[in-house]
């Protein structure tokens, strides 16, 4: 009886290497990849919360009839006109605060605080001045009475990542369908052209 002679064998240490060097040569490629990917993803996430946001504050207001507004805080307490990246406040009260002002607690909604680095958040009127804080009146409209656009942008970079829009009607877009991704994606060619991130 013939015995068979097994031809399994294992690998090499120079194949083992090769393939080691390959993947990491892949990965390495693959890294910006993954940091962009992580970056949209974070803001993504910082935009759709700031847009359910807008969109319960305006509700509130409808349904207690009386103002609701939104503004820029680092601190859950105060308004302040260039916190918009750290956080935002949101307070129902017949009386706007002033940035610096504290609102008191009994008028606080709710306080959203992000301390990441990965982003920038301006909002910007129709002509594209700083806003410090968005009204939504007692009937839902935008108390502004102009289009208000967030602009989200990167930390190193001049290219806007995301933005979310307030018309004048109270209406809030991010883009969900692709009409709302059409009138947003115009709102921010028309920023890009006139606003640089790098000077918010």
């Amino acid at each position: 009886m013939n015995s068979r002679v097994s031809q399994e064998r294992g690998f090499t240490i120079l194949e083992l290497v090769a393939v080691v060097a390959v993947s990491s040569a892949l990965a390495l490629m693959g890294l910006p990849l993954v940091k962009d990917y992580q970056q949209s993803y974070s803001t993504a996430g910082v935009s759709q919360r700031l847009a359910e946001t807008l969109a319960s504050a305006r509700e509130r207001a409808v349904s207690m009839g009386e103002s609701v507004y939104i503004c820029g805080s680092a601190d859950g307490a105060h308004c302040s006109e260039d916190a918009w990246t750290q956080g935002w406040l949101v307070y129902q009260s017949a009386q706007r605060k002033l940035p610096g002002d504290e609102v008191p607690v009994e008028e606080i909604i709710e306080h959203f605080n992000h301390t990441a680095d990965d982003y920038r958040l301006t909002v910007l009127d129709e002509s594209l001045a700083s806003v410090s804080d968005i009204r939504f009146d007692a009937r839902g409209f935008n108390g502004a009475q102009q289009r208000v656009v967030a602009v989200m942008c990167g930390a190193n970079t001049n290219v806007e990542l995301d933005a979310v829009m307030v018309e004048r009607t109270g209406r809030v877009r991010v883009g969900k369908n692709q009409f709302d991704q059409s009138a947003v994606n115009s709102a921010k060619q028309d920023i890009e052209k006139h606003f640089d991130c790098n000077q918010a």
